[in-house]
């Protein structure tokens, strides 16, 4: 008995085009990208690093509460806020309240900073929580972290 026909082999082939196109791209991409004269490690850029927090950071913490219509400094009312948001008087009062709270001089590379925990309300519109967060930043607070209150649906 005899066969007809002979049996086709294959074998994998690899499409070395598709390869080459998909490589050239990534080299023209790092060329034109990539400046050779900064490395990656620059002077200038400097990872921040992760802070552990404890309850024993939390007497150092300032607490500020925003709401629609005051202002409080840990729990104790420092400004009301008319319809039309703060007026100068309010933040006046807003700056002379943290700067008692702030630290003292200007923040130094390094040194650690006494942050300013913020409750907002979220009904507080933007035009409002921006000229406070100013006054605190004028009183002399640097770090920032910010806690929005809503209310349950």
């Amino acid at each position: 008995m005899r066969r007809r026909g002979r049996r086709v082999e294959t074998s994998p082939s690899l499409i070395i085009n598709s390869m080459v196109d998909l490589f050239t791209f990534i080299l023209v991409f790092l060329i034109t990208f990539m400046d050779p004269n900064q490395s990656a490690a620059s002077d200038d850029f400097t990872v921040p690093t992760a802070r552990g927090e404890s309850a024993a950071d939390d007497d150092a913490r300032a607490h500020l509460q925003v709401g629609p219509q005051f202002v409080k400094l840990e729990g104790t009312e420092i400004a009301r806020f008319g319809d039309e948001g703060p007026d100068a008087g309010a933040l006046d009062a807003v700056q002379e309240a943290l700067a008692a709270r702030a630290p003292a001089g200007p923040p130094q590379p390094g040194d650690p900073s006494v942050p300013l925990v913020v409750e907002v309300d979220r009904r507080v519109p933007w035009a409002a929580l921006s000229p406070t967060l100013a006054a605190a930043e004028r009183a002399g607070f640097s770090d920032f972290r910010f806690v929005v209150l809503q209310e349950e649906e």
